[in-house]
C-alpha cells in the first residue's frame, strides 16, 4: 500500500487512528458485563410446588444465550472495531479533500498526527479502506443478526453506517457544524453499550443504561480532546466543531469541568463502597442475632466487586490528575491518550462491578 511518500503499512495502521479504538471496544464490554448479570437473573425460581412454568422457559432461554454469549460479544466487538476504523478513514477522506488537513502529511510535523491523504496517499484508496472496514463490519452484524433473528438490528447498523460517513462526509456533514459530541454519545454510548448487552441478554436493564451514559461522556471527552488539539486548523477550514463553536478557553474549561464530574463520580461510588465494606469487615456492623438474643458482631470480608472496583477507583483518580493538569497546560497531544486510557479504566471498574463476572473469573478454592 506504500506510494513512495512514507506511506507504507505503519502510516496505514497510524491512520486507523489507534488512539480512538478503545472508544468502540469498551463499551461493547461494558454491555456484555451488564448482560451477563441479566442472564443470572433468568435463573432465579422461587422453591414453590407446583413450580412455575416460566421457571422451565428461562431455563431453555438460558442454556442458549449462555450457550453463545462469547460468541455474539465476539462479534459486536468486531462490528465497533471496524466501523470505528471506517469512520477514522472517512474522516481522513473527507478532510483531506476539503483541505483541512493540510499540513499533515507524514513529513510535516507538528503535534498532530499525520493523516493519509495528506500524506500523499490517494483518496479514492483512503475511501475504498473505509469502504473495506464498513463491509466488515456490516458481515459481523449480519452474522449477529442471523443468529438472533432480530432483524430490526439491521436498521441500527445501518443508521451506525450513515452517522460513520456524514460524521465529516457529503455535503452538509454534521461534525462541521458541533455535533460530533452529540452523535458520539448516542452512538458510542447508549447504541454500543445497550446494543451489545441486548444481543447477548434479550433485553437491556438499569446497569447497561448506567455503564451506556458513562461510556457516551467519556467518550464524547475523547472527541472532544482531539477537536481541542486541531482547533486552529479547524477553525481556518470552516469546520465549526463544538470547541470551535465555544471556543478554545471555555471549551477547556468546559470539558475539564465535564470529565471531573464524571470520573470523580465513579471514583466516589467505587470507593465508598469499598469503605461500607471495610466497615463490615472491621466489625464495627454487627450482623447476625445470636441463640440468647443478644448481638453479636460478625466481621463480613469484602467480596471481590467491592474491594477490585475500589482499589481501580484510586487508579481512576491518579489518572484524572494526571489529565486535568495536561488540559490545563493545553497539552493535548498527552491528554488524548489518557482520555482513551480512561475509557479503558472506566469499563475495567464497570465490568468488576458486576457481582456474577467477578464469580466466573475468580477461580474456586
Amino acid at each position: 500500500m506504500g506510494t513512495g511518500t512514507g506511506t507504507g503499512m505503519g502510516m496505514w495502521l497510524r491512520g486507523m487512528r489507534p488512539k480512538t479504538l478503545p472508544a468502540s471496544v469498551a463499551p461493547v464490554a461494558i454491555g456484555a458485563a451488564a448482560g451477563w448479570e441479566s442472564l443470572r437473573g433468568l435463573e432465579v425460581c422461587p422453591a414453590i410446588y407446583p413450580r412455575p412454568d416460566y421457571c422451565d422457559s428461562n431455563a431453555d432461554l438460558l442454556g442458549v444465550l449462555e450457550s453463545r454469549f462469547w460468541v455474539m460479544t465476539l462479534l459486536c466487538a468486531l462490528v465497533a472495531l471496524f466501523l470505528q476504523i471506517a469512520v477514522n478513514l472517512a474522516n481522513d477522506y473527507a478532510d483531506g479533500v476539503r483541505g483541512v488537513d493540510a499540513g499533515r502529511g507524514a513529513q510535516g510535523g507538528g503535534a498532530a498526527p499525520a493523516r493519509l491523504v495528506a500524506s500523499g496517499v490517494p483518496p479514492k484508496r483512503v475511501l475504498l479502506a473505509a469502504g473495506v472496514a464498513a463491509a466488515l463490519a456490516c458481515l459481523c452484524g449480519c452474522a449477529v443478526v442471523a443468529v438472533t433473528g432480530h432483524w430490526w438490528l439491521l436498521l441500527a447498523g445501518a443508521c451506525c453506517v450513515l452517522a460513520g460517513w456524514f460524521y465529516t462526509g457529503g455535503r452538509r456533514p454534521y461534525g462541521y457544524a458541533g455535533l460530533g459530541e452529540l452523535a458520539v454519545f448516542v452512538f458510542f454510548g447508549l447504541v454500543a453499550v445497550l446494543g451489545a448487552e441486548y444481543v447477548v441478554s434479550d433485553g437491556v436493564s438499569v446497569a447497561g443504561w448506567f455503564g451506556a451514559v458513562y461510556a457516551g461522556v467519556f467518550s464524547c471527552v475523547l472527541l472532544m480532546v482531539n477537536n481541542l488539539r486541531d482547533l486552529d486548523g479547524d477553525r481556518r477550514h470552516g469546520k465549526r466543531t463544538l470547541a470551535v463553536r465555544m471556543g478554545g478557553p471555555v471549551a477547556r474549561w468546559f470539558l475539564t469541568f465535564v470529565y471531573c464530574v464524571a470520573a470523580l463520580s465513579v471514583v466516589a461510588i467505587v470507593v465508598g463502597r469499598m469503605a461500607v465494606a471495610l466497615v463490615h469487615w472491621s466489625g464495627v456492623a454487627c450482623g447476625y442475632e445470636a441463640a440468647d438474643g443478644g448481638v453479636r458482631c460478625a466481621p463480613i470480608p469484602p467480596t471481590g466487586d467491592e474491594w477490585v472496583p475500589g482499589i481501580l477507583g484510586f487508579v481512576l483518580l491518579a489518572l484524572a490528575v494526571v489529565m486535568v493538569r495536561a488540559l490545563l497546560r493545553r497539552d493535548y497531544g498527552r491528554a488524548l491518550p489518557l482520555a482513551s486510557l480512561t475509557l479503558l479504566l472506566y469499563a475495567v471498574i464497570f465490568v468488576s462491578l458486576m457481582p456474577s463476572v467477578v464469580d466466573a473469573l475468580t477461580p474456586l478454592p
